[in-house]
């Protein structure tokens, strides 16, 4: 399968190329850090909107995306790119927005109660998921292949 990764030069991404690599799947990481990406892959370095405009002619089976950050991030890779199904990794923190959200859950804005508990920087990356997450979901709707993976991602070493 041909697979694009947004975003696999670095963690979870990474590791997910590599073994796709293994597998003999051909896989091209979009990255800022192309040097860093694993051996065998095609590495493209740049800026997420540059690099999909420079991918936008190729066809790809799965796009796999962990650097949506807002709905416009992910529209873009919707509407620009050409592929079978559309993978966005958003996060199990989502359900941090509210009460008696379950991680599985779909947020709405009934459900956003606990957002002015978090800190502010945690406020911005959960309501930009939470549009890429729209976006996805109204592609869905529309018959287009594309689908959300919460995955409980989280900073700091090891």
């Amino acid at each position: 399968m041909k697979i694009l990764i947004l975003g696999g030069t670095r963690y979870l991404g990474k590791r997910l190329a590599e073994m796709l690599l293994d597998d003999g799947h051909e896989v091209t990481v979009l990255s800022r850090h192309p040097e860093e990406a694993p051996s065998g892959a095609v590495a493209v370095g740049s800026q997420r909107e540059a690099g999909i405009k420079k991918l936008s002619g190729k066809v790809f089976d799965t796009v796999i995306d962990f650097i949506a950050f807002d709905g416009k991030s992910a529209k873009d890779a919707i509407e620009k790119l050409h592929y079978k199904i559309y993978i966005l990794i958003s996060s199990a923190w989502m359900c941090r927005l509210g009460k008696n959200i379950k991680t599985n859950e779909r947020v709405n804005s009934k459900s956003i109660t606990e957002l002015k508990n978090l800190p502010q920087v945690t406020q911005e990356y959960l309501l930009g998921k939470l549009e890429a997450e729209n976006i996805v979901l109204r592609c869905y709707k529309n018959n287009k292949d594309a689908v959300i993976l919460r995955l409980p991602i989280q900073w700091g070493v090891n």
